[in-house]
Protein backbone atom coordinates (compact mmCIF):
# COMPACT_ATOMS: atom_id res chain seq x y z
CA UNK A 1 0.00 0.00 0.00
CA UNK A 2 1.70 2.97 -1.03
CA UNK A 3 2.13 5.86 1.93
CA UNK A 4 -0.36 8.30 0.76
CA UNK A 5 -3.06 5.80 0.49
CA UNK A 6 -1.99 4.36 3.76
CA UNK A 7 -2.60 7.91 5.67
CA UNK A 8 -5.70 8.86 3.69
CA UNK A 9 -7.43 5.24 4.57
CA UNK A 10 -5.99 5.85 8.64
CA UNK A 11 -7.18 9.85 8.63
CA UNK A 12 -10.88 8.51 7.89
CA UNK A 13 -10.88 5.41 9.95
CA UNK A 14 -9.74 8.49 13.05
CA UNK A 15 -12.13 10.43 12.18
CA UNK A 16 -14.74 7.75 12.35
CA UNK A 17 -13.05 6.43 15.74
CA UNK A 18 -12.90 10.11 16.66
CA UNK A 19 -17.52 10.36 16.47
CA UNK A 20 -18.05 7.59 18.90
CA UNK A 21 -15.56 9.24 21.49
CA UNK A 22 -17.99 9.41 24.96
CA UNK A 23 -15.34 11.68 27.18
CA UNK A 24 -12.62 13.63 27.68
CA UNK A 25 -9.90 10.99 27.51
CA UNK A 26 -11.21 9.71 24.01
CA UNK A 27 -10.34 11.99 20.96
CA UNK A 28 -8.52 11.88 17.76
CA UNK A 29 -5.43 13.71 17.11
CA UNK A 30 -2.93 14.77 14.80
CA UNK A 31 0.58 15.99 14.49
CA UNK A 32 4.20 16.63 13.05
CA UNK A 33 7.02 15.58 14.16
CA UNK A 34 10.91 16.34 13.10
CA UNK A 35 13.27 14.01 13.28
CA UNK A 36 17.06 13.01 13.44
CA UNK A 37 17.97 9.79 12.04
CA UNK A 38 21.01 8.25 12.77
CA UNK A 39 22.20 5.25 10.60
CA UNK A 40 24.71 2.58 12.51
CA UNK A 41 26.77 0.70 10.78
CA UNK A 42 25.94 2.53 7.38
CA UNK A 43 28.64 2.21 4.50
CA UNK A 44 28.53 3.10 1.20
CA UNK A 45 31.57 0.81 0.11
CA UNK A 46 33.18 -2.26 0.76
CA UNK A 47 36.68 -2.51 2.14
CA UNK A 48 37.91 -3.44 -1.61
CA UNK A 49 37.26 0.67 -2.57
CA UNK A 50 39.27 1.42 -0.10
CA UNK A 51 42.43 -0.22 -1.75
CA UNK A 52 41.45 1.86 -4.61
CA UNK A 53 40.57 4.98 -3.99
CA UNK A 54 44.18 6.06 -4.69
CA UNK A 55 44.15 10.12 -4.97
CA UNK A 56 40.47 10.59 -4.27
CA UNK A 57 39.28 11.96 -1.39
CA UNK A 58 35.81 9.82 0.05
CA UNK A 59 33.51 11.92 2.69
CA UNK A 60 29.98 10.42 4.00
CA UNK A 61 27.60 10.97 6.20
CA UNK A 62 25.38 8.46 8.53
CA UNK A 63 22.75 10.83 9.88
CA UNK A 64 19.99 13.11 8.36
CA UNK A 65 16.76 15.49 9.43
CA UNK A 66 13.66 14.11 8.37
CA UNK A 67 10.09 14.49 9.28
CA UNK A 68 6.59 12.55 10.03
CA UNK A 69 2.90 13.44 9.34
CA UNK A 70 0.69 11.56 12.28
CA UNK A 71 -2.83 10.72 13.12
CA UNK A 72 -4.33 8.95 16.03
CA UNK A 73 -6.66 8.02 18.23
CA UNK A 74 -6.76 8.23 22.20
CA UNK A 75 -8.68 5.29 23.40
CA UNK A 76 -8.69 6.51 27.11
CA UNK A 77 -5.79 8.04 29.37
CA UNK A 78 -3.29 5.19 28.62
CA UNK A 79 -3.47 3.53 24.97
CA UNK A 80 -3.29 4.91 21.93
CA UNK A 81 -3.64 3.83 18.17
CA UNK A 82 -1.45 5.77 15.91
CA UNK A 83 0.11 5.65 12.19
CA UNK A 84 2.11 7.99 10.05
CA UNK A 85 4.08 8.19 7.02
CA UNK A 86 7.83 9.60 7.49
CA UNK A 87 10.43 10.70 5.21
CA UNK A 88 14.11 9.52 7.06
CA UNK A 89 16.54 11.72 6.75
CA UNK A 90 19.07 11.40 4.18
CA UNK A 91 22.91 10.04 4.69
CA UNK A 92 25.22 10.30 1.61
CA UNK A 93 29.16 10.19 0.52
CA UNK A 94 30.51 11.59 -1.87
CA UNK A 95 34.41 10.69 -3.78
CA UNK A 96 36.39 14.22 -5.07
CA UNK A 97 39.33 14.36 -6.92
CA UNK A 98 41.64 17.29 -6.10
CA UNK A 99 43.33 19.04 -8.80
CA UNK A 100 45.71 22.50 -9.21
CA UNK A 101 45.93 24.10 -12.93
CA UNK A 102 48.72 26.08 -13.53
CA UNK A 103 48.29 28.65 -11.38
CA UNK A 104 48.63 27.25 -8.57
CA UNK A 105 44.65 27.19 -8.03
CA UNK A 106 43.67 24.52 -6.34
CA UNK A 107 39.41 22.94 -7.94
CA UNK A 108 37.52 19.85 -6.75
CA UNK A 109 35.82 17.73 -8.68
CA UNK A 110 32.71 15.43 -7.75
CA UNK A 111 33.40 11.38 -9.38
CA UNK A 112 30.68 9.64 -7.86
CA UNK A 113 28.22 10.17 -5.04
CA UNK A 114 25.03 8.41 -4.00
CA UNK A 115 22.24 8.85 -1.28
CA UNK A 116 20.21 6.60 1.25
CA UNK A 117 17.06 7.68 1.22
CA UNK A 118 13.90 6.04 2.84
CA UNK A 119 10.01 6.47 2.42
CA UNK A 120 7.69 4.80 5.34
CA UNK A 121 4.96 4.16 6.52
CA UNK A 122 4.08 2.78 10.21
CA UNK A 123 1.23 1.57 12.87
CA UNK A 124 1.61 1.52 15.95
CA UNK A 125 0.53 1.42 20.05
CA UNK A 126 1.29 3.44 22.18
CA UNK A 127 0.96 3.36 25.79
CA UNK A 128 0.79 7.28 27.94
CA UNK A 129 1.39 7.32 31.86
CA UNK A 130 0.34 10.73 33.57
CA UNK A 131 2.31 12.44 35.65
CA UNK A 132 0.26 15.07 36.52
CA UNK A 133 -2.11 17.26 34.48
CA UNK A 134 0.55 18.41 31.89
CA UNK A 135 3.28 15.56 32.19
CA UNK A 136 2.86 12.23 30.75
CA UNK A 137 5.14 9.68 29.52
CA UNK A 138 5.14 7.32 26.25
CA UNK A 139 6.00 4.19 25.48
CA UNK A 140 5.61 2.38 22.05
CA UNK A 141 5.70 -0.65 19.29
CA UNK A 142 4.48 -1.21 15.88
CA UNK A 143 5.03 -1.79 12.70
CA UNK A 144 7.02 0.39 9.97
CA UNK A 145 6.73 -0.82 6.34
CA UNK A 146 9.52 1.02 4.52
CA UNK A 147 10.88 1.51 0.76
CA UNK A 148 14.48 2.05 0.53
CA UNK A 149 17.09 3.60 -2.41
CA UNK A 150 20.59 3.72 -1.96
CA UNK A 151 23.95 4.24 -4.12
CA UNK A 152 26.85 2.45 -3.24
CA UNK A 153 30.65 2.41 -4.28
CA UNK A 154 31.69 -0.54 -6.48
CA UNK A 155 35.16 -1.37 -7.48
CA UNK A 156 34.09 -2.95 -11.11
CA UNK A 157 36.35 -3.66 -14.34
CA UNK A 158 39.46 -2.02 -12.78
CA UNK A 159 37.13 1.64 -12.36
CA UNK A 160 35.13 3.02 -9.26
CA UNK A 161 31.91 2.87 -10.37
CA UNK A 162 28.11 3.44 -8.26
CA UNK A 163 25.61 0.63 -7.91
CA UNK A 164 22.08 1.34 -7.43
CA UNK A 165 19.97 -0.85 -5.08
CA UNK A 166 15.96 -0.21 -4.47
CA UNK A 167 14.72 -2.40 -1.84
CA UNK A 168 11.70 -2.73 0.56
CA UNK A 169 10.56 -4.12 3.74
CA UNK A 170 8.68 -4.17 7.41
CA UNK A 171 10.60 -3.81 10.48
CA UNK A 172 9.50 -3.51 14.20
CA UNK A 173 9.82 -0.13 15.93
CA UNK A 174 9.87 0.70 19.11
CA UNK A 175 10.42 3.58 21.61
CA UNK A 176 10.64 5.85 24.86
CA UNK A 177 9.30 8.91 25.11
CA UNK A 178 7.86 11.99 27.19
CA UNK A 179 4.94 14.73 26.61
CA UNK A 180 4.17 17.89 28.11
CA UNK A 181 0.30 19.58 27.19
CA UNK A 182 0.71 22.88 26.43
CA UNK A 183 -2.77 22.99 26.31
CA UNK A 184 -6.49 21.08 26.10
CA UNK A 185 -5.78 21.20 22.31
CA UNK A 186 -2.19 21.06 21.92
CA UNK A 187 1.12 18.50 23.10
CA UNK A 188 4.54 18.78 22.52
CA UNK A 189 6.23 15.19 22.75
CA UNK A 190 10.19 14.05 22.79
CA UNK A 191 10.94 10.41 21.54
CA UNK A 192 13.86 8.02 20.90
CA UNK A 193 12.98 5.71 18.57
CA UNK A 194 14.70 1.85 17.52
CA UNK A 195 13.95 -0.04 14.00
CA UNK A 196 15.86 -1.76 11.17
CA UNK A 197 15.95 -0.25 7.74
CA UNK A 198 17.59 -2.28 5.14
CA UNK A 199 19.44 -4.11 7.84
CA UNK A 200 20.88 -1.05 8.63
CA UNK A 201 19.79 -0.25 12.94
CA UNK A 202 18.79 3.16 12.63
CA UNK A 203 17.55 5.62 15.71
CA UNK A 204 15.77 8.24 15.57
CA UNK A 205 15.28 11.21 18.23
CA UNK A 206 11.99 13.38 17.48
CA UNK A 207 10.06 16.58 18.06
CA UNK A 208 6.77 16.13 17.27
CA UNK A 209 3.65 19.05 17.92
CA UNK A 210 0.27 17.35 18.78
CA UNK A 211 -3.08 18.70 18.10
CA UNK A 212 -6.34 17.64 19.36
CA UNK A 213 -9.39 17.05 17.22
Amino acid sequence: MKPLTYLLFLIVSVFSLNSYAKNHNQFAYYGLSLQQQKFKSLDFKPSVVDQNLGEYKYKSSDSGFGARVLVGFQFNRFVAIEGGVSRFGVADFKVTEQSTDSKGKKTSTTKHKGEFETLAADLRLVGTLPINDKLFLKAQVGVVGWDNKMEQLIYQDSALATQKIDDRGTSVVSGLGIGYGISKSMALTLDYEKTEIAEIKTDTLSVSLLFRF
